[in-house]
């Protein structure tokens, strides 16, 4: 039973198991600040297990970003590549008609030069004949 220090000391000197009124109260008081204190520690622990799993949950969505954003940019390098091999194609494509085009071409025009120089040594000889045959022969 809690009694005040000068109750204690008049007139319960030779009782038992009588404690200090302040004693209790002091221990009242610790028990108290101890359960706020748990109250408090509990509360910043919920937070911080919080703040734990919502940075972990920010970890896997960001693993899952990363997977997600190479594989986009495998995508985009694919059609990229696609592309570039259309190009490619097209371009040899054009390449190869322009060069067959260009040896029709050449070719024709050789041919023809060939035909008109052999036309123009036939009249060669036949000029070297006339003139060899008629020395003083006028042909104006």
């Amino acid at each position: 039973m809690p009694c005040c220090d000068e109750c204690v000391s008049i007139s319960h000197s030779k009782c038992t198991g009588i404690k200090s009124l302040a004693g209790v109260v002091e221990k009242t008081k610790i028990e108290k600040s101890k359960e706020s204190l748990d109250k408090d520690i509990n509360s910043a622990l919920h937070i911080l297990m919080k703040i734990v799993n919502n940075k972990s949950g920010n970890i896997k969505r960001g693993e899952q970003q990363y997977e997600s954003i190479k594989k986009t940019i495998a995508n985009y390098r694919e059609k990229i590549n696609n592309h570039l091999d259309h190009l490619e194609e097209k371009l040899y494509h054009e390449i190869d008609t322009i060069l067959i085009e260009q040896k029709s071409e050449i070719s024709n025009l050789i041919a023809e030069i060939k035909e008109k120089s052999g036309k123009l040594k036939k009249m060669k000889d036949q000029l070297s004949a006339i003139t060899t045959q008629v020395p003083n022969f006028n042909l104006f």
